[in-house]
């Protein structure tokens, strides 16, 4: 179907963002909490962060194809990683479904946390949502 130049398309946007958990209470009683815990001052980091690329198609919908995440945790002051992995959308093709398994075999996560025993892979999500509901909601939390 050919599009006329009255015909409005609408495509989904999606930004970068930083979220910061919002005190509750009235302003009185945050004064008093911070005082109490012997600071006016909020903590410039936050004790995690996620942090995702995604790739997506070169269409003009830009369709989400798959994401690399990390989860990562302040320590000292700088981040390190916590958790890394991969997700991707069920309806590649063949052949891009295999570069992501090549890719998944042939790279281990760059974790920096000590854990036993070590995570010797990525962690993989073959859905969004699967990833939103084990990984993002719960990062968000």
């Amino acid at each position: 179907m050919k599009a006329d130049k009255n015909t409005t398309h609408r495509l989904p946007i999606f930004l970068r963002v930083h979220s910061v958990k919002v005190p509750t209470g009235s302003k009185k009683a945050r004064k008093k909490k911070s005082a109490d815990e012997g600071t006016n001052v909020p903590q410039l980091w936050p004790e995690y962060a996620l942090i995702f690329d995604t790739e997506t198609r070169t269409t003009v919908d830009q369709t989400l194809m798959f994401l690399i995440f990390r989860i990562c945790k302040l320590t000292e002051g700088k981040y390190i990683c916590d958790r890394e992995g991969v997700v991707y959308n069920e309806q590649l093709s063949e052949r891009e479904l295999d570069t992501i398994g090549t890719f998944v075999l042939n790279n281990v996560p760059e974790i920096e946390t000590k854990s036993f025993p070590p995570r010797l892979k990525l962690e993989v999500y073959s859905s969004f949502p699967a990833f939103m509901e084990r990984v993002f909601f719960p990062a968000l939390r």
